[in-house]
């Protein structure tokens, strides 16, 4: 079961495995985000709990998130779930999931286009080489 968030690119990276279904709960951060200064530390202040005027909460993010991913592994119901999704937001979420040791760090280390494997019940998040995702049968 392929599902992205509704940014074109992200779709674009899973389409060559098979149809891809898009749900806003798994899109980026909302923010008002200015085009100066550092980006990077000012993203990854947020994501060690610095709260910034006009980024979405957190807490919000994550249960959005979490919604998605419950929705769509219902729906996946024995097939592997893969979701295409941003680094801040699937960061975020992998924080109230598994409680990631070290968010900004965890963030700071994705690679495009990474892809972790997701085990909800050991609470890890392992990298996955990205090339498998899209190696035939």
């Amino acid at each position: 079961m392929l599902v992205s968030c509704q940014e074109p690119k992200a779709r674009q990276t899973l389409e060559p495995a098979g149809h891809v279904f898009t749900d806003a709960r798994f899109n980026e951060v909302a923010r008002n985000e200015p085009y100066h200064g550092d980006f990077r530390a000012r993203r990854s202040a947020y994501l060690a709990g610095a709260d910034h005027p006009g980024w979405e909460p957190r807490e919000q993010v994550a249960a959005r998130f979490d919604a998605g991913i419950s929705h769509w592994h219902l729906r996946a119901a024995t097939r592997p779930l893969v979701v295409a999704t941003h680094g801040m937001a699937m960061t975020l979420w992998l924080a109230d999931a598994i409680n990631l040791a070290d968010p900004p760090g965890f963030w700071d280390d994705i690679r495009l286009p990474d892809l972790f494997e997701v085990n909800l019940a050991s609470r890890t998040a392992d990298r996955v080489v990205s090339t498998l995702l899209f190696q035939s049968p």
